[in-house]
């Protein structure tokens, strides 16, 4: 390791407790949105080039990452400096993995059987781990549902979807991550006597179970309903939301895809719901407000296949791609309120994932290229670009912390880089 690369690692693991700790406990973040809450950027990377802090190879898939700097420990003293956990699968056997977010060694490794499918993407693990309260939430592709220890890597409980509650396998395999709020983790299972299923976190015993939709792809989402915590999961058959406290259901708004791929998540703000999927099905925003879905605009101007959406001052931001033909990725910029597409712009060969720092857009390429937009609805500005994946095909979420991202592309080659001003 070179003289500045340890100098940067050294930074990294000295910097973070003295930090104010802003992680990125789950999927898309820390509100399941894609936006971090950090202010501080480095987007002149002309003048200031993001240093490469460590590399690290985490097996095949497109799991994401969660990211905390400070776990319990039996001390009662907590165990500081970023922890990172992904997930990934080699040769029909998928491993949970908590990293040092300073240095990308492994800190524990857990590995059970799980057979590995190609599928379009070339296969390995989907789900992103969920973290809460000294304790992270996996689920396999194979439905296999897990808690365990985040600082020992000690199994907690386990449950088996498809076995143990008679759940509905998809063509692709369970692709959300774990949904934890409240005391509960919520999953689909797609079962004929309860296809939405909500588990005691802290045990794994079953709450309550309700539905008989066929799951979706997409994560679920928690919000709030008439005051009260409620969740929406954008499943096979549509947009539907259960009361969090019995799983009754409030309401639902079809949404029929071809092949049943619903698979990007949700956007929510003020009682209204963005959905966008693939196959030329475009995006709509529906208003939940009232109880009764009502349907404010509909276009296919954006079709997220799985890519997520983020929204900026009131505007919405995808890298448009479909699995149609030859379609090129697009990120387009849209007004949540009226669907108006103010401006497209040129964008990886068909997907990209995005997520909001400082107030900037950083995508993902599945070219392996990270870009750095300013949001606006005039124009696209480009603020810098770089390759930091090597072109390989890439299609993970990036997760940001303390000043750091962290990119993998789908053979499970990933980087940490510093994008501290």
């Amino acid at each position: 390791m070179s003289a500045s690369r340890i100098s940067i690692v050294l930074s990294l693991a000295l910097a973070v407790p003295h930090l104010r700790a802003d992680d990125w406990p789950q999927f898309l973040g820390p509100t399941r949105d894609g936006v971090s809450k950090e202010t501080a950027l480095n987007v002149d990377w002309a003048k200031k080039e993001p240093a490469v802090v460590w590399k690290a190879e985490v097996d095949e898939g497109v799991s994401s990452f969660c990211i905390v700097t400070a776990l319990p420990a039996p001390s009662q003293r907590p165990v500081l400096g970023p922890k990172l956990y992904t997930m990934g699968n080699n040769h029909s056997k998928e491993a949970v993995q908590c990293l040092d977010g300073a240095t990308g060694k492994s800190l524990w490794k857990q590995v059970y059987r799980c057979r590995n499918e190609t599928r379009n993407f070339g296969g390995g693990t989907v789900s992103t781990p969920s973290y809460d309260a000294g304790l992270l939430y996996t689920l396999s592709h194979h439905g296999n549902l897990f808690c365990w220890d985040a600082t020992t890597g000690e199994k907690k409980w386990e449950a088996d979807l498809e076995e143990e509650y008679k759940g509905h396998r998809m063509q692709w395999g369970w692709a959300e991550s774990p949904l934890v709020t409240g005391s509960l983790v919520v999953v689909q299972t797609g079962a004929a006597d309860g296809a939405l299923l909500a588990l005691d976190k802290l045990t794994g015993k079953p709450v309550w179970k309700t539905g008989v939709d066929m799951p979706g792809y997409a994560t679920g989402l928690p919000f709030e309903f008439a005051n009260k915590p409620a969740v929406a999961f954008f499943n096979a058959s549509g947009l539907v939301g259960s009361s969090l406290e019995n799983g009754k259901e409030l309401f639902r708004f079809g949404w029929k895809t071809e092949f049943d791929v619903n698979a990007s998540m949700p956007l929510y703000k003020d009682g209204v719901f963005f959905l966008s999927s693939g196959y030329g099905r475009g995006c709509a925003a529906i208003d939940v407000s009232s109880g009764t879905p009502a349907q404010r605009w509909a276009n296919p101007s954006m079709c997220l296949h799985f890519q997520n959406s983020v929204l900026v001052d009131g505007k919405v931001y995808g890298v448009s791609g479909d699995n149609r033909g030859n379609t090129t990725g697009e990120l387009k910029c849209i007004d949540f309120a009226t669907g108006a597409l103010a401006w497209s712009e040129p964008m990886g060969k068909t997907y990209g994932q995005i997520i909001v720092v400082a107030g900037k857009l950083l995508i993902q390429a599945d070219t392996g290229e990270l870009v750095a937009v300013q949001p606006s609805a005039a124009k696209y500005q480009e603020l810098a670009r770089m390759q930091v994946l090597g072109g390989a095909k890439a299609w993970t979420v990036p997760a940001f912390s303390n000043g750091f991202i962290y990119c993998r592309q789908n053979e499970g080659s990933m980087v940490c880089l510093d994008l501290r001003p």
